[in-house]
């Protein structure tokens, strides 16, 4: 198992290439001891090579526990699962703490909103957080709207990027869905047990999809890190989940332009009418005439460019 002990060798191995007699040194152990440690680090994901120039790292920044430092013990990672959301919430049910996270490189059944299909592509990042905020169930589309700003700062200060949030889940980018987030929740209406925060984002990978899709590196031109994006974001999340707060106003201004609305609630009515704001809730408000009508997360979609 890879623990704190390999962090030095990974280290010196993002240096590389070194013969294995200079990180053998470097490390004060001989080169079977070496030679065993890079073993354990190839079978836990990483791909090292070895040739006449010495020992390489192929960095795939592949976010795996031991690259977050004091959280090892609350990250899972996979190459490829079903969905990091069932995993999660059968380990919130017997009672990991907040902060443990469920990544994986790909999913086979990622899922949206009313249980759409998530394109889950490799080198992409597709994570579940799993949080335990002092927060009444009616509030969870909110906590949405935050994770998603949350999301949105991060990749703003680590890429530079000009991001916009769209309700009820979406990242934009310039019109172009960049990701999404996905909560679901148990416990009673007063307060929740706990909150699964799914998070798909396109990195490097655009699925091909009839909606315009974008991506971090397209946008970018940089290569772009899953493991510091997941562990700002983290941290952030874990850090607002300790002092909740909701700010409509922050959301507001960062919504992606919605003049005219349409939507379509669970019942099947048909609405219409202009963006005018949001309630601590999450709830959208729908301004037509004289009216303006209030809907919740999870009761509609938005007919013209619909969320995932």
């Amino acid at each position: 198992m890879v623990n704190e002990k390999h962090t030095g060798l990974l280290a010196i191995l993002r240096q590389g290439p070194l013969s294995g007699e200079t990180v053998a040194a470097r490390l004060g152990m001989s080169r079977v001891a070496l030679w065993k440690r890079i073993e354990v680090l190839r079978a836990a994901g990483y791909e090292i090579v070895a040739d006449r120039s010495g020992y390489r790292l192929v960095d795939e920044d592949k976010p795996l526990p031991w690259e977050f430092p004091g959280a090892e013990a609350a990250i899972r990672y996979f190459d490829t699962v079903g969905s990091t959301m069932d995993l999660s919430f059968g380990e919130a049910v017997a009672g990991e703490p907040e902060g443990f996270t469920v990544i994986s490189d790909r999913q086979t059944s990622g899922r949206g909103c009313r249980d759409r299909p998530w394109s889950s592509l490799s080198g992409n990042l597709h994570f579940t957080l799993l949080t335990r905020p002092a927060i009444p169930l009616a509030f969870v589309g909110a906590l949405v709207l935050e994770s998603l700003c949350m999301l949105k700062e991060t990749l703003e200060e680590l890429y530079g990027l000009r991001l916009s949030i769209k309700w009820p889940n979406d990242l934009m980018a310039d019109g172009k869905k960049l990701g999404g987030i996905l909560a679901e929740s148990s416990g009673r209406t007063d307060r929740c047990s706990f909150v699964n925060i799914g998070v798909g984002l396109n990195v490097r990978k655009t699925p091909r999809l009839v909606r315009p899709i974008a991506s971090v590196e397209g946008l970018s031109g940089a290569k772009a890190d899953r493991r510091e994006i997941l562990a700002r974001f983290r941290r952030r999340q874990l850090a607002w989940c300790a002092a909740p707060k909701f700010e409509a106003r922050k959301w507001e201004s960062s919504q992606a332009g919605l003049g005219g609305i349409r939507a379509e609630l669970w019942t099947g009515e048909r609405l219409q009418g202009t963006f005018s704001g949001f309630e601590s809730d999450g709830s959208l408000l729908l301004s037509s005439g004289s009216k303006t009508r209030s809907i919740r997360p999870g009761t509609a979609k938005l007919v013209d460019g619909d969320t995932a």
